[in-house]
């Protein structure tokens, strides 16, 4: 995460409503601290009888955990990692349940958002085999004028950064608490704005499913790829949109809300198969294009090597948003050993990206 969204988060943990979620323990604490305080499972709950883990403390309050970096979790051993994503996927389906062999159980029920900032790494381990529960808003560091006004900003703090975190996490604190009271069943999406909404949870899920492939053979995909539900993306993307809309002071929903709600969804999908779908959307734009392509013409203006763009080809082959073909020999109708793929984009899929008004975005 860089400075400015370091500082965004932790303004968050300001709010009264907010927890934090530590993932660094002094030296001195006691093993029994240390454990509930560390960014790990036991800090959620504790199976030491006189510690108590954040969920016990919550008393199903409803409450924002802050998390200042993800990247801390998923940095952990791959054990400890497994067991932290699971406890976060309990809590998402609001309720969970340990006991240990102290003698101690902790049940709880309830819910709670959860936020944290991460760097690309993300999208390298293994977050969302095992069921994805985050959505993403990136911040695009690659963009020369995104750079600039980064660089701007962080000129003008110089020498200010206590108080320029201080008047961030103060604005922050002033509009949560000007609108905790609010009834958010009151707030009204016009029908037209649920369409495409719907229409973008069901694009940005079928994108972002996981296609689990050997880690030492990448050509051997371990299972049949499953696509990801919307419905879980649906309903975020319903809060988040009522959200935006209490925030500008709004009881209806507009296009300016759906704006940020298109952004989430595409962020959303992997940077790599993302790129490689802009390619391919690309090449269909072209005058001459046949409807079919080899993945030798994607490279040209990409910055992604052949078999990286080859092997996310295939992952949107797996997932249906894209058929491959081979040309059959005229005499016996047989593919030739050495055969070159062709690839189409299936219309559906197309179809479905431009009622989603995405088709320039992606």
């Amino acid at each position: 995460t860089s400075a400015g969204e370091s500082w965004a988060i932790s303004a968050m943990a300001c709010a009264i409503s907010a927890w934090i979620l530590a993932c660094s323990v002094s030296p001195s604490a006691g093993a029994p601290f240390a454990a509930a305080r560390r960014g790990t499972a036991a800090a959620f709950a504790s199976g030491f009888t006189k510690t108590k883990g954040i969920l016990e403390r919550m008393q199903n309050e409803k409450k924002l955990l802050v998390l200042q970096d993800f990247s801390a979790i998923i940095s952990r051993p791959s054990a400890d990692r497994v067991e932290i994503l699971d406890t976060l996927r309990q809590i998402y389906n609001g309720r969970y349940c340990n006991e240990w062999g102290s003698g101690k159980k902790v049940v709880w029920e309830g819910k709670f958002n959860f936020l944290s900032g991460c760097a690309p790494e993300i999208e390298a381990q293994s977050v969302a085999e095992l069921g994805e529960r985050f959505i993403y808003y990136r911040t695009d560091s690659n963009s020369q004028e995104e750079r600039a006004c980064m660089q701007a900003k962080a000129f003008l703090a110089i020498g200010k950064e206590k108080e320029a975190r201080d008047e961030i996490a103060e604005a922050v604190h002033g509009v949560l608490e000007k609108h905790n009271s609010v009834d958010f069943s009151s707030i009204s999406i016009p029908e037209s704005i649920m369409e495409k909404t719907l229409m973008l949870a069901n694009m940005a899920t079928r994108l972002r499913s996981v296609v689990k492939r050997n880690p030492y053979r990448q050509e051997v995909i371990e299972y049949m790829p499953q696509q990801e539900g919307p419905a879980r993306m649906m309903k975020m993307a319903i809060n988040l949109l009522k959200s935006l809309a209490v925030i500008r002071e709004r009881s209806t929903v507009n296009e300016t809300d759906l704006s940020v709600i298109r952004k989430v969804c595409l962020d959303s999908i992997p940077s790599m198969r993302r790129n490689t779908l802009r390619n391919i959307l690309t090449k269909r734009k072209k005058v001459n294009f046949s409807g079919e392509f080899k993945i030798k013409d994607l490279l040209a203006g990409s910055k992604l090597t052949y078999e990286t763009i080859r092997l996310q080809t295939e992952n949107l082959t797996c997932l249906g948003v894209c058929h491959k073909a081979f040309k059959k020999n005229a005499t016996d109708d047989s593919i030739h050993e050495n055969a070159v793929a062709h690839y189409t984009l299936d219309n559906m899929s197309y179809e479905l990206l431009g009622k989603s008004e995405i088709l320039e975005e992606i």
